[in-house]
């Protein structure tokens, strides 16, 4: 996860690939890795179960066996924020 040059806490930008992809596709596709380097932030490229993540769409995900992606999410920025310096009031989500 680069992070490029600035002072204090940089943004999050979380990048959630479409159904059946993946993070590597996505990136080489939307190429903000190589953005953030000289844009001044971070860049987390979670992975979905089967390539297919719980949107809330499905009311029953749950009960069909789909995990909680939203608390999924949240351990991923914490995790961000105990190794990084992230500005919490600036974290942002972008997918397929």
């Amino acid at each position: 996860m680069p992070v490029g040059r600035q002072a204090g806490p940089a943004p999050l930008l979380l990048q959630l690939h479409g159904r059946g992809g993946g993070g590597p596709w996505f990136n080489k596709m939307a190429g903000f890795v190589e953005l953030s380097e000289s844009a001044g932030f971070v860049v987390a490229i979670p992975e979905a179960i089967d390539g297919i993540w719980n949107d809330g769409r499905d009311p029953d995900a749950r009960a069909h066996g789909r995990p909680d992606d939203v608390a999924y999410l949240r351990g991923i920025i914490e995790d961000v924020q105990a190794r990084l310096s992230i500005d919490p009031s600036r974290i942002y989500v972008v997918g397929m």
